[in-house]
């Protein structure tokens, strides 16, 4: 695999991610720094890390020979002293982050090492750690004296201190005597071994930068499998069969996934909360749970644009096994907990039925959704709808079905049908609003998926749901949900019949199209003529007419009347539309002439059919095709 364009492994690592990485090899680091100390005249090494990028960050250190002698290190040193720094740095410390952050600045520009007098006169030796170019750390050491202290040297370091607060005079002198004095051959000497020392260091944070790179990459390149692997499972054509095979052993399942869990986030929409705040933690979950799944045998988790965060089970036990059951249970009950303990996000999982073959594996998708929609429990398993919801299903199974035989008149009424049944299903639930969100998605998920493998382009079917999911989401009563997704639904015949149809078809459905949009603009119907419409077309008035009445068994002008009907019949679902704006919103000129028209094609009064729509039967209202 080709690297990314302008990746670059260090910055996606900050100093402390980097410091704690390197330091998972600093036990090797610290026996180098015990043979040092025994080795080299000055005795005391820091590894200094920058806190953070910017001109002046504070100076951390992640290694040193005060920290190797107190670990297992120490048995190669002869010498119980810990603290090795003179107690003459103990009372002047204040000041050394000062000239040590001078000192790192220096030798990050020079790329040399440098020695230096620190603040209060004693001589300090800087080493930079530099890796392809770039410094990524400092070996401070030194701390003594090249000549051996006397009272003119300690007057010096009265002046030098004079800015540090009260010092005891006294007590520093005595600390003073006390530095070590080393030669010149000594300080060369100190900094040929750090120099030596650095180099390793450079060579040693290299080999992790690669590790790193190549670690992502495989991670990138994981998550992309798991990505078609997951489209392949939810297409569910047999063509891919080879494709899922290959991708299958490299992720190494031993056994196609077949049953699918859904994480659901939850608080998205409680106040206060800023969007970007739960994007991060929601993203940060995801990896979480990408990382908690990734050790799992035969188990992957996968974040699918539009349908959530999936993870996707081999599940080898039957469908009514206990065992099976509380195994999958318990993968839930680990997520949720994982992901609220680290990172105190709320979420639900869903888990949908095994299934005995993975083409199904779309089957257990919706019941997992279904599932969530039906309870509000934190973990919410799939079970056997009631009658009503069952019939729902059923009604959606011939609409998907009718589809797929291009019986386009069938799955017209099928759609109605859908819509009724699920009205009076959700209507009466407390959350029955979310709950019919959520099954109009899934529904119109199915039909996008049955359309998919009729061979509908695929930019289409995705143009398609995107613009579905888009307005579901943003409708908030009854009547917007289903409006929208009638509408998204009409459009996906549009295709299909265009998808199927001949000569004259394709220029009968170009012309439906145009009368579609101008009849369900959501601010009101526009006029639609015959001469507008063929002019648009290329064609004919004359030509239009014959090939529209040939084609739909109707004229144009009593199609365009029964689908302003149609779209007033759905605005009168909601109970707070009045007979007179819907007359308007459907460019009917005056209320009493929308009032026969609707009378009869529908056979009932448009007051009538608000006040009881489910007496009149879908059949009765579908129009002519």
């Amino acid at each position: 695999m080709d690297s990314v364009p302008g990746f670059n492994p260090l910055s996606t690592l900050d100093s402390k991610s980097a410091a704690e990485m390197f330091e998972k090899d600093l036990s090797f680091f610290q026996l180098l720094l015990v043979l040092i100390n025994k080795s080299c005249p000055i005795r005391s090494v820091d590894l200094m890390w920058k806190s953070g990028e910017s001109v002046g960050a504070d100076l951390v250190s992640i290694a040193g020979t005060a920290k190797a002698l107190q670990g297992a290190c120490s048995r190669f040193v002869c010498s119980d002293r810990v603290n090795l720094s003179p107690e003459f740095c103990e009372i002047v410390h204040t000041g050394c982050s000062t000239s040590d952050k001078a000192a790192e600045a220096r030798v990050c520009v020079t790329g040399k090492p440098e020695v230096y007098r620190c603040h209060a006169g004693l001589i300090d030796i800087a080493v930079p750690v530099v890796c392809d170019g770039q410094h990524i750390a400092t070996l401070f050491t030194g701390q003594v004296l090249r000549s051996p202290p006397d009272a003119a040297g300690f007057q010096e370091v009265l002046r030098d201190v004079r800015n540090l607060g009260p010092i005891d005079s006294v007590q520093l002198k005595t600390a003073y005597k006390q530095v070590p004095v080393v030669t010149d051959e000594d300080i060369q000497h100190a900094v040929d071994i750090l120099q030596i020392f650095a180099d390793y260091l450079a060579t040693a944070w290299k080999r992790l930068l690669e590790a790193t790179e190549a670690q992502q990459l495989r991670l990138r390149e994981s998550q992309l499998l798991r990505k078609d692997m997951a489209q392949i499972l939810l297409g569910g054509h047999v063509e891919d069969m080879g494709r899922l095979r290959e991708i299958a052993r490299t992720l190494r399942f031993s056994a196609y996934p077949n049953r699918i869990l859904i994480v659901q986030p939850q608080g998205e929409t409680e106040p206060g909360l800023k969007s970007s705040s739960f994007d991060l933690e929601l993203t940060r979950a995801l990896y979480a749970i990408e990382d908690l799944t990734a050790g799992m045998k035969n188990v992957m988790a996968v974040h699918l644009h539009r349908r959530g965060i999936c993870i996707f089970v081999a599940d080898n036990g039957t469908r009514s096994g206990t065992l099976s059951e509380i195994k999958v249970y318990t993968l839930a009950q680990k997520v949720l907990n994982y992901v609220h303990r680290q990172y105190n996000l709320r979420i639900r999982i869903g888990i949908g039925r095994v299934k005995d073959e993975w083409q199904r594996i779309g089957e257990s998708y919706q019941e997992a959704w279904a599932a969530l929609a039906e309870s509000e429990a934190n973990i919410a398993v799939y079970k056997d709808p009631p009658v009503a919801l069952r019939a729902l299903s059923s009604q959606l199974a011939v609409a998907c079905q009718a589809l797929t035989r291009r019986d386009l008149q069938q799955l017209h009424s099928a759609l109605q049908s859908v819509l009724g049944l699920a009205n009076r299903h959700f209507g009466h639930q407390g959350d029955g609003l979310q709950a019919l969100r959520q099954f109009l998605v899934s529904a119109h998920d199915a039909l996008m998926l049955t359309a998919q493998g009729l061979a509908c382009d695929e930019t289409t079917v995705q143009s398609l749901r995107r613009e579905a999911c888009e307005g579901l989401e943003i409708a908030t009563t009854y009547f917007e949900l289903q409006e929208c997704w009638f509408s998204c639904a009409e459009r996906l015949m549009e295709k299909m019949k265009l998808l199927y149809s001949g000569k004259h078809e394709k220029i009968v459905e170009r012309a439906r199209v145009l009368i579609h949009k101008n009849i369900e603009r959501p601010e009101g119907s526009l006029p639609v003529l015959i001469a507008e419409v063929s002019g648009l077309l290329g064609v004919s008035e004359g030509h239009l007419s014959r090939t529209f009445k040939k084609v739909t068994g109707v004229t144009f002008e009593r199609y365009v009347i029964e689908k302003r009907i149609e779209r007033a019949r759905r605005l009168l679902l909601d109970p707070n539309s009045r007979v007179a704006e819907v007359a308007e919103k459907c460019d009917f000129c005056n209320p009493a002439y929308f009032a026969r028209a609707f009378r009869k094609i529908v056979g009932c009064s448009p007051t009538d059919f608000s006040k009881h729509p489910s007496q009149y039967e879908v059949s009765q209202l579908a129009p002519s095709q």
